[in-house]
């Protein structure tokens, strides 16, 4: 649903709710990061179908990092900074967009074409992160 003036208030009350929720284990810069991933959706001046960072998702939790990093950085962030003991297969690894929406490893290798980001890739099903930088 957008407001008056044009806000995805579904998406920005979904993101905040996932902010607040982690706020205890946000660093200064993840929060910063995080905050600013908002603004920028909220400015619209950006091109919000890019991939632009790494995530693991289960359910309705994601963890992300931004580029460059790769998902065991995010396994990493996770077992230190989110009490996570050990990640499992039980979380799905993708990607997040400009808009922070998560994109599965196949589906982010189709987007990753339509944005030009890539123009070959060495995997024919799924999109890993070293392709993309």
């Amino acid at each position: 649903m957008k407001n008056r003036y044009g806000v995805d208030v579904d998406y920005f009350k979904k993101n905040l709710d996932m902010v607040i929720r982690d706020l205890d284990n946000y660093t200064p810069d993840e929060l910063s990061l995080a905050f600013h991933r908002l603004s920028e959706v909220a400015s619209n001046t950006i091109h919000k179908y890019e991939i632009v960072g790494v995530s693991l998702k289960r359910g309705g939790e994601m963890y992300s990092l931004p580029k460059p990093s790769r998902h065991h950085d995010v396994i990493k962030m996770m077992v230190e900074n989110h009490n996570f003991n050990k990640v499992g297969g039980d979380f799905e690894q993708g990607f997040y967009d400009r808009s922070g929406a998560y994109l599965n490893r196949e589906y982010a290798l189709i987007r990753a074409f339509q944005t030009k980001q890539i123009t070959k890739s060495l995997h024919l099903k799924k999109l890993f992160s070293e392709d993309l930088w």
